[in-house]
């Protein structure tokens, strides 16, 4: 049997962050007339036995996530890294 993924779910119009795994409670979220929302689905990877991370992009931006231009995770004995670079107004 695999492992079981966590993922961030983050909401663009609320700022909004979740922490959810298979086994999480649905998410319920009330959009009123008009409006909308964007829900970001983003894996949680797990880099050391108490470090978890979730490239969320920036979230000022429409698509936060489209503007990761490039992600990587690096490990040694001494440390783990990420590098993650961006496109956009980090402002």
């Amino acid at each position: 049997m695999g492992k079981a993924e966590e993922y961030v779910v983050y909401l663009n119009q609320t700022e909004e962050l979740f922490l959810t795994t298979p086994k999480s409670d649905a998410i319920e979220e009330t959009i009123q007339p008009s409006s909308f929302e964007l829900f970001s689905f983003v894996p949680i990877k797990k880099l050391g036995a108490n470090t978890k991370f979730a490239p969320i992009g920036l979230t000022n931006m429409f698509n936060s996530g489209g503007t990761i231009q490039e992600f990587g995770y690096f490990r040694s004995a001494a440390e783990t890294s990420v590098k993650l670079k961006v496109k956009g107004d980090a402002s």
